[in-house]
């Protein structure tokens, strides 16, 4: 079991302390994502068409290893 003075100092020190980490991290994932939405609302038509290439390769690959 923890201490009183243990469990005071989880919930004083680390528990902010992790929280803040947290909050920065996100922070920085958001900016990433926004930064990602600008540039990839550009490309998206491109990756639709990988994805249908990519479709029919595999297509082409299962009539080969039937």
């Amino acid at each position: 079991m923890f201490t009183p003075r243990e469990l005071l100092s989880v919930f004083l020190f680390e528990i902010p302390e992790r929280t803040a980490e947290i909050e920065d991290e996100l922070g920085r994932i958001r900016r990433d994502l926004d930064a990602d939405s600008s540039v990839g609302s550009q490309s998206a038509p491109r990756r639709d068409e990988d994805a249908e290439t990519d479709t029919e390769q595999d297509d082409e690959t299962d009539g080969d290893a039937s």
